[in-house]
């Protein structure tokens, strides 16, 4: 999600205008505004801000930040984290028992499903 997708979602969400939601995060409007355009540079704090606000998890926010701002070694290791994660999302899951949808039945115990598909069926799930 960039920058405008978020700040349009927690628009959405709170209600509120460019300008309200900027004071609610202690910036100026032009600041937003800059910041929905991809321009400027803000701190992890202003992302965690937006995400609550716009009720997304702010563990995913900084994520794809971080990866997206990151070169390409540090974009892998991020990957990773992320990728952990989610594994980890999806074995809190299958622990709690509310994963239980995604295991295999004996009608379709016969069929491959991978971990990576496991995954992706939380992840879609959980949002």
């Amino acid at each position: 999600m960039n920058e405008k997708e978020l700040i349009e979602k927690a628009m959405k969400s709170t209600g509120c205008s460019q300008n309200q939601l900027a004071k609610k995060l202690g910036l100026k409007q032009p600041s937003l505004s800059q910041m929905k355009n991809g321009k400027g540079t803000y701190s992890d704090e202003v992302y965690v801000a937006l995400a609550e606000l716009a009720g997304i998890d702010p563990v995913q926010v900084l994520i794809e930040r971080h990866t997206a701002k990151a070169g390409p070694k540090a974009q892998k290791v991020w990957q990773r984290i992320g990728a952990g994660l989610s594994a980890a999302a999806f074995g809190a899951l299958i622990l709690s028992g509310a994963g239980a949808g995604f295991l295999p039945t004996k009608t379709d115990a016969n069929q491959t499903i991978s971990a990576s598909s496991l995954i992706t069926k939380t992840i879609h799930y959980a949002k």
